[in-house]
């Protein structure tokens, strides 16, 4: 037969379980809770990661722009200071004429080669400094693009 201490026993049994039970079920739900921050803290940071690559791009095909367009000034600079002869097929021989060669000074050059300039192009360089003002010996610009 059943005693009232196998009763007790069982009861308070029950009692620890149910305890246990509604613990774990607090534990589970603040977990749960846990879970769903890191799930949105993961979105926010996925957003992040996918708005700092699409500046990135941006910031890279930007830059790939200016140096494009730098590369277009410079080639232009080139080819009006020093202007491609024309080949042809059959080169027809020329009258060679003394002319006396007279040095080019630079202020002869950049009178001569002058070509439109928007505001952006005479803003472009503004921020370049010569590190030696001197006119002893040209200093080259240097350009801090980080």
């Amino acid at each position: 037969m059943i005693t009232l201490d196998q009763v007790q026993l069982l009861q308070k049994k029950v009692e620890d379980a149910v305890d246990t039970i509604m613990a774990l079920r607090k534990e589970n739900a603040a977990l749960k809770e846990r879970c769903r921050a890191y799930e949105n803290n993961n979105a926010d940071l996925s957003r992040r990661v996918t708005n700092y690559e699409e500046e990135q791009n941006m910031i890279e095909q930007g830059i790939m722009n200016v140096l494009t367009r730098l590369n277009t000034v410079e080639d232009s600079i080139r080819s009006s200071v020093q202007p491609a002869a024309p080949v042809a097929a059959n080169p027809v021989p020329v009258e060679q004429t003394s002319i006396p060669a007279e040095p080019v000074t630079p202020a002869e050059t950049e009178s001569a080669v002058t070509e439109p300039v928007s505001p952006e192009e005479a803003n472009l360089f503004s921020d370049i400094t010569e590190e030696n003002p001197s006119n002893d010996a040209p200093a080259a610009p240097q350009f801090d693009i980080f």
